[in-house]
């Protein structure tokens, strides 16, 4: 661990500093890689240390979830699955406003499937059904965009609408999904869904397929992911297998997804037990948030060694200018850099912890980079003072 005792202790003692043409560019690399490490390590532990702070300072947020729960229904956590009912029913709760948006659906919506319309628009804002978009020509079809509203109203799968789907898909060229349908078992309780998937696969484009990742065709939980989607403001939103919400204070906003399997079977009744669901869910949405934070910062590896090796010129042509023959080579210039990384990793990290009281993640990662940048060209220049002062003496 000598190449350690170097990169921490060159920041502090330039007689290390001055043995960076004997260090290697793979220590450098690696201190480079510690660094960003330890600054990524604290701002991640900024933001969730502070997570507590900002949830009880948004009391909007808390008292419209308190009021909307209590007076709505019974939440319970049965069997790794959450429960909302009143009088044993599903309590469902769709309200949407500029504030806030808060739904309950506890029941298999991943298979309620939804009354949808699918439109295209032209470059001049018309819209025209999707029947009507069949019938033109592929030129005329380049004109226009694809577009689809999803509604809560769920499809009525009578004898009419199934006869309908068959009658379709028996009258499409493909003998593969002819086939299909042919597999269908008429008897299985199953099988009105299911044609209706095929119908929906062979009918629609393949647009409305790629949009919906539960099933073949819109579902309620589609319908619910499009509010969310288009929704800026904080948000609650409780399923049978997830909670998902946001909450922000000060502009510092926390997205947290909570899932029943990993909870204990309990109760919710209570403004403290909604406190602790939300923290529950808090811990588990960690190994989410670190994964962000990693790609973040190999996302920002590339800049910071490109930004290393443009400081890197300012001492390489100081060493230069006094011929000093030991750091006169600019990757020298360069591990010089990487020596002091791992101090002012700690050092900037250190400040986006406390940073992340005030402000938001992309403001704290800026502020950190910032002062990461500041400190080594700071400790650069009194280097090259020290240099001068050296210099001088000597001559």
């Amino acid at each position: 661990m000598a190449w350690l005792k170097y990169f921490f202790l060159s920041f502090f003692n330039d007689k290390y500093a001055e043995e960076a043409h004997k260090r290697s560019l793979l220590n450098s690399f690696l201190s480079l890689f510690l660094s960003l490490s330890i600054m990524c390590s604290m701002l991640f532990g900024g933001y969730c240390t502070s997570m507590d702070y900002h949830y009880e300072k948004d009391e909007d947020y808390r008292n419209k979830i308190y009021s909307i729960l209590s007076a709505n229904g019974q939440l319970n956590i049965e069997n790794g699955k959450f429960s909302f009912v009143e009088n044993q029913i599903p309590a469902v709760i769709n309200e949407i406003s500029n504030e806030m948006v808060v739904i309950t659906d506890t029941r298999d919506i991943n298979s309620a499937f939804i009354e949808f319309t699918v439109t295209y628009i032209a470059k001049n804002g018309a819209t025209i059904p999707y029947e009507n978009y069949l019938l033109l020509d592929e030129n005329e079809k380049a004109q226009y965009t694809f577009s689809v509203e999803y509604t809560n109203k769920l499809i009525d799968f009578n004898s009419e609408k199934i006869a309908g789907y068959e009658s379709y898909i028996l009258s499409q060229s493909s003998e593969e999904i002819k086939n299909q349908l042919s597999q269908l078992q008429n008897n299985d309780r199953a099988y009105p869904t299911k044609l209706y998937e095929l119908f929906v696969k062979s009918y629609y484009p393949n647009e409305v397929i790629a949009l919906d990742i539960y099933s073949f065709a819109p579902t309620l939980r589609t319908y619910y992911d499009d509010i969310v989607s288009k929704t800026n403001t904080e948000f609650f939103i409780l399923y049978e297998d997830l909670l998902y919400t946001k909450f922000q204070y000060d502009s510092i906003s926390y997205i947290i997804t909570g899932d029943p399997e990993s909870m204990s079977d309990r109760a919710i009744s209570s403004q403290h037990d909604i406190d602790d669901l939300i923290f529950d869910s808090f811990e588990q949405s960690k190994s989410y948030i670190i994964i962000e934070y990693i790609f973040n910062f190999i996302r920002l590896c590339p800049i910071i060694m490109m930004g290393c090796l443009v400081i890197a010129f300012v001492p390489w042509l100081f060493f230069k200018a006094s011929k000093n023959s030991k750091m006169s080579a600019y990757l020298t210039s360069f591990k010089l850099i990487n020596l002091y990384s791992l101090v002012a990793s700690i050092l900037s990290g250190i400040i986006g912890f406390i940073l992340s009281w005030h402000f938001d993640r992309g403001q704290t990662y800026r502020i950190a980079i910032l002062c990461f940048a500041v400190v080594i060209t700071l400790r650069i220049v009194l280097y090259m003072v020290a240099q001068l002062i050296k210099l001088n003496k000597n001559e």
